[in-house]
This record gives structure tokens, sequence and C-alpha cells, in this order.
């Protein structure tokens, strides 16, 4: 579920969804099929309503763990 939204001139994601959360970003441009984050004005775009709701966690995020060596 979700709204839709008309993009003005100076919109940008992270303007339309109200944060920069890379999850939501990234749900935002897979909801709307898009290849980069460029929006254009005048263009009728889907907002999710649940930043999950198109894809996963932020796998590629997961934490790591550095091993360090003394020489």
């Amino acid at each position: 579920t979700g709204s839709s939204y008309v993009a003005q001139s100076g919109d940008s994601i992270s303007r339309i969804l109200g944060t920069s959360d890379p999850q939501a970003v990234g749900n935002f441009i897979r909801a709307n099929g898009l290849t980069s984050s460029h929006i254009t004005p005048g263009r009728n775009y889907f907002v999710p309503n649940d930043a999950t709701a198109y894809g996963d966690t932020l796998h590629w995020a997961k934490p790591y763990s550095m091993e360090t060596t003394q020489d």
C-alpha cells in the first residue's frame, strides 16, 4: 500500500519520502521501476507506506568483524 505523488521541480527522493534512509530510498526506486535517483517533475510516483515493502533489509550493510594482526 502507499500513495501517489506528482513530482515538483526541485524534488528529490529524500524530499518526497521525508527521509534519506537508504532502505526507504531503495524501495522507492524499486517500487517505481527507476534505474537512478533522478526525479522528473510532473511525473506521478508511487510512495510506499512501508519502507520494507519492496525489498529486504540492507543485506549489503551487515555488520562485519575486523581482525587485526600485529607484526
